[in-house]
């Protein structure tokens, strides 16, 4: 069965009525007079010009289709009458009219767009990111907007921006604690409470869009959940019906407003950071901050995603249609450099402002392809091996996707006009030769990525000397002490028990030895001597022991011990660490290096090796750092604990015997002495548990020391860049840079 075809309805007898639950609402957009089409039954909006207008409201039923367009191509009306024609089939698609007779020829003039399949790459779309829908909630919705309505209101809004600027200070006044905090933020340990805090966001985030639809006069048909990449979960109101607004100021709103209250609770949340003590209720603040401004801004608020910020932006220049119309200019300007199809029209509204749209069109374009490359990126990380199926589907529309618009692009139409393939081959050969040439001839310097941690080589860990409770805390973390000073106070009742009765025992001798002297028994006097002494030295001992219960600074410096609030009341068996106290002294860095990318740069290490750059994370400055030394060989050795991932940190690790590190025959298990360099995880981390851990790769470990001696505490840790002399070309540059990737996220979870 053939599909219907628009040329062939019968216009000469079927007579177009439009639909009388139609509503027209009037508009200035562009400087220009509009009407917009909202059809509640389809939910769907449409801008007219005025004369479409005109001529869709003449469709009451009593003329034939053919007679109407007649009466256009005779001057009795704005269009031409092609332009009736198109618009006519406009109507028909978009299923505006009704039929007045129930005839064949109305029949397929009202349902010609239903026999019109949907293409494969819709379908595929659909697959890829669909909506599950919950129903209506605008019933649900209107308590909340006669109790919260207020909050759109102006002088809420001039009070909000007083809020926003005070959330501006805070974080300039926090602003190295906040970065540090960051770096912690996207932890695979935190994604679950990421994940909530984003989710609860979202769903405060579109309450506020329906609250504003319906404070101006708008419906909420529908709400619900959409899915994107099948790994991204997003909430979503309809609020299409503020588009009929005639105010452009009204809509800004609308498509702000989730926003807006977001931003307040970023700055509550801010505030509330700032004045507690750490753990759970901080945690789930900064979780707020970080969700509310960090990925709103990345995706509500940015123009070239079809989201929230895009419609701002659309209102704010006054301009509809900017995506579409962005594609248009970007399209041709790629038709006329790269086939030379110079008879390609544009619409006139896209020349009136070609450069806006073409700015856009190329912005978003380019854009699109980073969030694509992003999500696959996203789905390989938290899944690693298990990311192969989205990052698959990703691939497999991309490829899809590219296919389909390289046929677009070469593929003529009327508006794109005839392609002169005899000097389009000949351009479309010199671009390709133009990025050959580049991958080939251009010779970069590529860097040497590596992992870094601060190090103190002078430091001393504190530990317990005797088991017993944290009774009293006389310092903080990062407080100044010397030499001698008081720490921590240890509580154990057994051992002051234990003393006091030596203080007995010995008392009891002593006594028993003066009578057997007074009453002449000295063989008896002699063996309580012997016991007297015995008992003198264990209480010497236990003297030792109830005085190690207050713990001292071994040397001056800063105490190092971030979770030192938390422990007191905690017990600490013998030889526990308690905290670390970090020398006044230069620290040096820990690097530890991949084996391909420390062979690419061994050979200039030995001879004459430059600075290393260092990126600490929450740190805003690049610090550098001379090379020291370097370790003979790689290792599977843990280089430090901070960047283990039983610790949080980004190199992948896994549990070994002591039976199996000790017959490794690789030798690969253990590195040098400085593997067992203590760090804060030590505090954190049973013994036997930090020692029976090894890498899944094995990586050199290089130590280098810092040029300025920063406040830098130990167990920070960050990127490590080193810049040789070696050059490379492009190309090879990049196909390492994709395959490295790939080993990474499916070979092996190292980062």
């Amino acid at each position: 069965m053939s599909l219907i075809d628009h040329a062939v309805v019968t216009w000469d007898t079927a007579r177009p009525r439009l639909r009388q639950d139609l509503q027209f609402h009037f508009q200035i957009v562009e400087g220009r007079a509009m009407y917009v089409v909202e059809d509640r039954a389809n939910r769907s909006y449409h801008q007219l010009g005025v004369p479409e207008y005109r001529f869709l409201r003449s469709l009451n039923g009593t003329k034939p289709a053919a007679k109407l367009v007649a009466e256009c191509s005779a001057g009795k009306n704005e269009l031409t009458e092609t332009e009736a024609e198109s618009l006519l089939r406009w109507a028909i698609d978009h299923h505006l009219l009704q039929t007045t007779r129930s005839d064949q020829a109305d029949r397929r003039l009202a349902h010609a767009e239903d026999h019109v399949p949907k293409s494969m790459m819709q379908q595929w779309q659909k697959f890829f990111s669909f909506k599950l829908p919950l129903g209506s909630p605008d019933s649900f919705l209107r308590p909340f907007t006669r109790a919260l309505g207020w909050t759109l209101d102006p002088w809420a809004m001039v009070l909000a921006l007083g809020v926003a600027s005070y959330g501006g200070y805070l974080a300039l006044s926090n602003y190295v604690e906040l970065m540090e905090a960051s770096s912690r933020a996207f932890l695979p340990q935190n994604w679950f409470w990421l994940l909530g805090v984003t989710v609860m966001l979202k769903l405060v985030h579109e309450l506020w869009h329906g609250i504003a639809t319906q404070k101006y006069g708008g419906v909420v048909p529908e709400w619900g959940v959409q899915v994107i990449a099948w790994i991204s979960p997003m909430t979503y109101v309809d609020a299409s019906s503020s588009w009929r607004f005639p105010s452009r100021w009204h809509r800004i709103k609308v498509a702000a407003a989730g926003m807006y209250v977001e931003l307040l609770l970023a700055v509550t949340a801010l505030h509330v950071w700032t004045i507690t003590e750490p753990g759970l209720l901080r945690e789930l603040c900064f979780n707020v901050l970080v969700s509310a401004s960090m990925i709103t801004l990345l995706f509500n608020a940015n123009p070239l995603m079809r989201f929230d910020g895009y419609y701002i932006f659309s209102d704010l220049l006054d301009l509809r249609n900017l995506g579409q119309r962005g594609q248009q200019a970007f399209t041709w300007l790629n038709r006329r450099i790269f086939l030379g199809a110079k008879s390609a029209s544009l619409p006139p509204v896209v020349r009136k402002r070609f450069f806006t749209y073409l700015t856009y069109g190329a912005a978003s374009w380019c854009w699109r392809i980073l969030v694509t490359i992003g999500l696959m990126a996203l789905a390989a990380h938290m899944f690693h091996g298990m990311g192969l199926l989205p990052l698959l589907i990703a691939g497999v529309l991309g490829v899809a996707g590219l296919l389909h618009s390289l046929i677009s692009f070469f593929k003529p139409t009327e508006r794109t006009g005839h392609i002169p393939w005899a000097t389009a081959w000949w351009r479309i050969g010199l671009a390709v030769l133009a990025v050959a040439t580049a991958l080939v001839f251009i010779q970069i310097n590529p860097t040497s990525a590596g992992l870094a941690v601060v190090e103190y080589p002078g430091k001393s860990v504190v530990r317990a000397e005797v088991p017993g409770f944290v009774a009293r805390q006389y310092v903080t973390d990062g407080q100044r002490v010397e030499k001698g000073q008081i720490l921590v106070d240890l509580a154990n009742e057994a051992e002051v028990t234990q003393l006091e009765m030596y203080h007995a025992q010995l008392a009891l001798s002593e006594t028993k030895a003066r009578i057997f002297y007074l009453t002449e028994r000295f063989e008896e006097w002699q063996t309580e001597q012997q016991k007297s002494t015995g008992l003198k030295e264990k209480l010497m001992v236990q003297q030792k022991r109830v005085r190690a219960m207050e713990v001292r600074a071994p040397i001056s410096g800063r105490v190092h011990a971030p979770g030192l609030p938390q422990q007191r009341g905690s017990f600490f068996d013998t030889g526990h660490p308690l905290l670390t106290v970090i020398p006044d002294e230069a620290p040096e860095f820990l690097i530890s290096m991949r084996q391909q990318d420390f062979q690419r740069i061994a050979p200039e290490l030995t001879s004459a090796p430059r600075p290393f750059r260092i990126r600490l994370l929450g740190r805003p400055v690049e610090f550098r750092a001379e090379l020291r030394r370097t370790e003979t060989k790689a290792t599977l050795a843990v280089p430090s604990q901070v960047l283990a991932s039983s610790a949080g940190g980004p190199l992948a690790v896994r549990s070994i015997s002591q039976r199996e590190t000790a017959t490794n025959k690789e030798g690969l298990a253990r590195g040098a002495d400085r593997s067992e360099s203590v760090t804060y995880y030590d505090s954190i981390k049973p013994e036997a548990q930090r020692e029976n851990m090894e890498l899944l790769q094995p990586r050199f470990t290089l130590y280098a020391s810092a040029r300025e001696a920063a406040d830098l505490k130990e167990g920070e840790w960050g990127r490590s860049f080193y810049e040789g002399e070696t050059e490379e070309a492009l190309g090879m540059y990049l196909y390492r840079a994709v395959r490295t990737y790939l080993e990474k996220a499916f070979l092996s979870p190292e980062s």
